[in-house]
């Protein structure tokens, strides 16, 4: 669901989506009992100094499978609900000093679902 809609791609609309709160499972937002496939995009704005070193895309927890995307192109998956995890941004599909989408296509397969931990952008330590 999703990927042959284009639903990754920047020039996507996806102005009559509903908002919802990432940290918090689906479920808890209105969504209860949902299992299957949901998306979340964001478009943010990266700096030359962000990407003077290995960026990071890191998530304290998503419920289950995430796979994520930038600038309508695949760069990372991530299999399992209950550990953290981190997705490098390739220096290549970064656009320094204007919006970059990213789209993160979130695929629950039974109880809670969605990002229920923060999310972040910076430099692994």
């Amino acid at each position: 669901m999703g990927l042959a809609e284009g639903w990754f791609a920047t020039d996507f609309d996806d102005a009559r989506w509903a908002t919802i709160e990432v940290g918090r499972h689906w479920e808890r937002q209105g969504y209860e009992g949902f299992d299957g496939i949901a998306w979340y995009r964001l478009a943010v704005e990266i700096t030359a100094e962000d990407v003077a070193a290995p960026l990071l895309l890191a998530f304290g927890g998503v419920d289950s499978d995430a796979r994520v995307f930038l600038n309508g192109r695949e760069v990372g998956r991530h299999e399992g609900w209950d550990e953290p995890f981190a997705i490098e941004l390739p220096r290549g599909q970064v656009r320094v000093g204007e919006p970059n989408l990213i789209a993160v296509r979130v695929r629950d397969t039974g109880a809670d679902g969605g990002i229920y931990g923060t999310v972040s952008l910076g430099r692994p330590r």
